[in-house]
């Protein structure tokens, strides 16, 4: 599992930088999945299998999502 942080002040050139990466990802046949609600947790989305393809690209906008179990659980798995 790789991640990829985007932050900082300029936040029309880091929406601009996702957006480059997401079009990469699609263009190598890449499900896009946006996670923005706080009715599973981000280990669940994370760890859930897909159907379709078998590599997908996981957007996660807003970082409060991420909990203390989700944080320790992505310690486990990087």
């Amino acid at each position: 599992m790789k991640i990829i942080v985007l932050h900082g002040e300029d936040s029309l050139r880091s929406y601009e930088r996702l957006q480059k990466f997401i079009d990469v990802a699609k263009s190598r046949g890449l499900e896009i999945e946006k996670i923005y609600d706080k009715s599973k947790s981000v280990s669940e989305v994370l760890s859930s299998t897909s159907l379709f393809t078998p590599e997908r690209f996981f957007v996660l906008e807003d970082i409060s999502l991420i909990t203390n179990v989700d944080g320790e659980w992505l310690k486990k798995k990087i």
